[in-house]
């Protein structure tokens, strides 16, 4: 029986579990190169080619690498993901010529029983896209896109979708090449396509070559029209200004840490108290991030939310559980840091996802140093800075 589901299905956890690292790989490649999904492939041309299954552009020219998920978890499986999305960005950042064909990367979740459930796995992929528009390289008219492999993929046999039915839960980031913008502007009746923002003259077109650049050029735009627009509106008060004067330093994370802190004891010291669960905070918990863009501030925040979820999952499993919430502070110097929006729409795409992937056991507080407003003073703290919480008692 079990066989017989194995050759339906494809794998389940406890299969999983008895490969090693590079069979679960040297399997997933095989899945590839027999189903023809890339081109070329390690050197060789793909079996089956590009016309087994393809006819709409899903076949990709070549295969950019492969990481493997060791987390057991939901959130785990988003810290891994967000981290090798930044690694991926980083490794093609520098890329300097054309790439004629889309490639793919992907990344393989063989530890999480959750995940090959398929229904939980599409939840994941949506909390994923669900984060596109604050991201700089993906979604819509981007650097890359989202695609999604599984061994139940839409709960039915792989011989009906061979091309999605992977080995193990994998998701994978389909990079845009020349020969697909050529088609996409074919289809939209000759405009130029732009993947990364819009530049300032509509004839300028942004390609491999000069992408990096692009991308520098706008970040270093986006901060100087922040700086121009948010950051006097916020300063109301002498005492205000104190919450301010640290956005504008370079200090160590020991020195944001504990300007935090000190804002933290100030406000608690308020009769009654302004801030909800502070007095939860685990000592040595706190994470300030260097992100300068959503997707290593993704990458870092889930990283975070992993490690208070193991310190929670252990508080409820102890046979003393006299605390109803633990949590830690995530702080960022560099992103959003003159953007109370931007900085509310990063979390709230957070929030959400631990909502459903946690059903409700975690959960954020938000604080940020533009907050304007009587009802925003509690909250407005000396950097960006997310509580991440865990309900230990409900």
């Amino acid at each position: 029986m079990e066989a017989m589901q194995r050759r339906l299905f494809g794998h389940d956890l406890s299969s999983a579990s008895s490969l090693s690292d590079s069979q679960i790989e040297d399997e997933t490649r095989e899945w590839i190169k027999d189903i023809g999904l890339v081109r070329q492939l390690a050197g060789e041309e793909t079996t089956s080619g590009p016309s087994a299954y393809f006819g709409d552009g899903d076949t990709y020219g070549g295969l950019l690498g492969v990481s493997l998920s060791k987390s057991s978890s939901l959130v785990g499986c988003l810290a891994s993901f967000w981290r090798s999305v930044v690694s991926f960005i980083d490794g093609i950042a520098g890329e300097a010529d054309k790439v004629e064909h889309s490639r793919l990367f992907l990344q393989i979740f063989p530890q999480c029983e959750q995940l090959y459930d398929y229904d939980t796995f599409t939840l994941l992929k949506s909390a994923v896209e669900f984060c596109q528009d604050s991201c700089t390289h993906y979604g819509h008219g981007k650097r890359f896109k989202l695609a999604l492999y599984h061994p139940r993929y839409e709960n039915a046999p792989k011989m009906i979708y061979p091309e999605h039915h992977s080995p193990f839960p994998s998701l994978g980031l389909h990079v845009f090449g020349e020969a697909e913008a050529r088609a996409d502007n074919d289809d939209e009746g000759g405009d130029e396509i732009v993947r990364i923002g819009e530049t300032e003259d509509p004839k300028e077109e942004i390609t491999s070559s000069n992408i990096a650049d692009h991308v520098t050029h706008l970040s270093e735009k986006k901060k100087s029209l922040e700086k121009l627009f948010n950051s006097p509106a916020a300063v109301s008060s002498v005492a205000d200004s104190r919450a301010f004067g640290h956005t504008h330093q370079v200090l160590s994370s020991e020195d944001v840490i504990a300007a935090s802190s000190q804002w933290i004891i100030d406000q608690s010291s308020e009769s009654p108290p302004s801030l909800k669960y502070m007095d939860t905070l685990i000592d040595d918990m706190a994470k300030v991030s260097d992100a300068t863009t959503a997707e290593q501030a993704y990458a870092d925040i889930w990283e975070q939310i992993s490690i208070l979820y193991d310190a929670g999952k252990e508080n409820v499993h102890s046979a003393e559980r006299e605390v109803e919430v633990i949590s830690s502070l995530f702080i960022v110097e560099k992103y959003a840091s003159y953007n109370a929006s931007e900085f509310k729409r990063f979390a709230v795409t957070v929030n959400a996802a631990l909502k459903h992937l946690t059903g409700g056991k975690m959960f954020l507080e938000l604080f940020h140093p533009e907050y304007v407003g009587a009802k925003h003073a509690s909250r407005r703290s000396p950097y960006p800075m997310i509580q991440i919480c865990y309900r230990v008692r409900t």
